[in-house]
Parts: C-alpha cells; sequence; structure tokens
C-alpha cells in the first residue's frame, strides 16, 4: 500500500487501484486505532519470520502456549482453531502475516468466531478444553469447563505483520 497527499487530497494505491481518501475520514479512522487497546507484550517479528515461527516465539516469549494448528474437530469435516496464542490469563491472540483485506478479515473472523464458539458451544469449549490440557496440562484451568461466568477475561486479540510490526490490537 502507498499513499500520498497532494495539497488537501489524499491518494491511496491499494492492491493496485487507487483510491482518494478524505482526510476527515482518515483522522476519524486514525482516532479511533489510537483508541484501541494496544497490546505490548507480544515480541517483534524478525526478519523473513513466518507465521508457525512466529506464534512460536509469541508463545515463549509471552509464557503462553502455541495452539496454532492445533484444531478442535466437531466429528465431521469441519474444524476451528482456538487462537494461535493462549495467555495464562485467558487472552486468546490471533496472528496473520499482513496481507490483503481479505487476510485481514479472515483474521477478524477467526477471533469472533472462535470467541462466540467458546460462549455457546459446551461440546466445542470440553473439546477446546481437552485439547489444551493435552497440549500442556499448565493451563488447565485458563478455559473453565463451563461458560466464563466472565466472558470479558478472555481477552480476543488480533495480530498482522509483514515481519515489521507496526500496530498490534
Amino acid at each position: 500500500m502507498y499513499e500520498v497527499q497532494v495539497d488537501k487530497e489524499l491518494s491511496v494505491l491499494s492492491g493496485g487501484e487507487w483510491f482518494r481518501v478524505e482526510l476527515d475520514f482518515k483522522r476519524l479512522v486514525y482516532d479511533f486505532v489510537d483508541g484501541v487497546d494496544q497490546v505490548d507484550t507480544l515480541p517483534e517479528a524478525d526478519p523473513d519470520t513466518d507465521e508457525d515461527a512466529y506464534n512460536i516465539k509469541a508463545a515463549k516469549t509471552m509464557n503462553g502456549l502455541c495452539l496454532d494448528r492445533k484444531f478442535v474437530y466437531d466429528g465431521g469435516p469441519d474444524k476451528m482453531e482456538i487462537c494461535d496464542v493462549l495467555t495464562r490469563d485467558g487472552g486468546m491472540i490471533h496472528v496473520r502475516q499482513r496481507g490483503s483485506s481479505s487476510t485481514l478479515s479472515h483474521l477478524f473472523t477467526q477471533g469472533l468466531n472462535s470467541a462466540e464458539r467458546l460462549m455457546q458451544d459446551q461440546d466445542y469449549g470440553t473439546k477446546a478444553r481437552a485439547l489444551i490440557v493435552a497440549a500442556n496440562n499448565s493451563f488447565a484451568e485458563v478455559l473453565p469447563a463451563t461458560r466464563p461466568e466472565d466472558p470479558s477475561k478472555h481477552e480476543v486479540s488480533s495480530w498482522s505483520s509483514r515481519a515489521a510490526p507496526g500496530r498490534r490490537h
């Protein structure tokens, strides 16, 4: 992506197409993003690091559990990843290497779908907890056996990077 401001007009090149963006809209978006809580415990991505290696590094740095590519199965062909990194305080971090807007859309959808399933589907929650216990028993109590009494204790975060991280939300 490339952007250039000439006089009072902002032009953005994204996906091979140029777009004109109102400066008031840009300020509105930046103000909104500035108000979003930052996840500042994530490590910087090293140059040429792929997503798998980054998730392992992030889990180790944060004393978390890497659940990347560990899936909860529904008994059929459907499967879902709980998150990429589970923190000891119940945070669920989803990571994607930055690309197109569809990549970001998938990232946010993954976080939303996983959180909703944990809140609404007892069978999914039981399977997710069993997967976590199998991966590392010391995380057994991070996700409760039943629906959490206070879902706000389980923050869902998304982070996208090209290896040179910017904002983390």
